[in-house]
């Protein structure tokens, strides 16, 4: 179904109620349910809440509309598995990777973001790049 939704639909806030997560003896079930939040059980939450944890997927949903209302329906399922190649790590062991090609696919290269300056450097375990090449090679360099 295609949508042209700009931003994501108004949904009514969350109230845990005292049923959900009780068992049959009226305890909350941690094994099933995870934790029990009594913040959630005292406040709801704020409307903005779900608009921005739902703001990115509504986004995508409507390029992708808008790509197939365009270019026909094969973009979006292109341009998705070009992400699933470009998202898979592929570089000589040793080496920083950047995916670069994901961030342009995506649009966000222009983005600065918190990850591009205060995140640290991903370093390698394999600190010698010659034996890392010879163990994924099976070659004596």
């Amino acid at each position: 179904m295609s949508s042209y939704r700009i931003v994501p639909a108004v949904q009514p806030p969350s109230k845990v109620s005292v049923t959900d997560g009780t068992n049959e003896f009226g305890t909350h079930d941690t094994m099933r349910h995870g934790l029990a939040s009594i913040r959630s059980q005292v406040m709801p939450s704020h409307p903005l809440e779900s608009h921005l944890k739902n703001w990115d997927e509504t986004q995508q949903q409507l390029r992708n509309t808008m790509q197939r209302q365009v270019f026909g329906r094969h973009l979006p399922v292109r341009m998705q598995l070009d992400k699933q190649y470009l998202s898979q790590l592929r570089r000589m062991p040793g080496l920083p990777s950047s995916n670069l090609g994901l961030s342009i696919l995506e649009g966000t290269d222009g983005n600065i973001d918190f990850e591009d300056f205060l995140t640290e450097a991903v370093e390698s375990t394999d600190v010698d790049g010659h034996g890392a090449i010879e163990r994924v090679l099976g070659i004596k360099l």
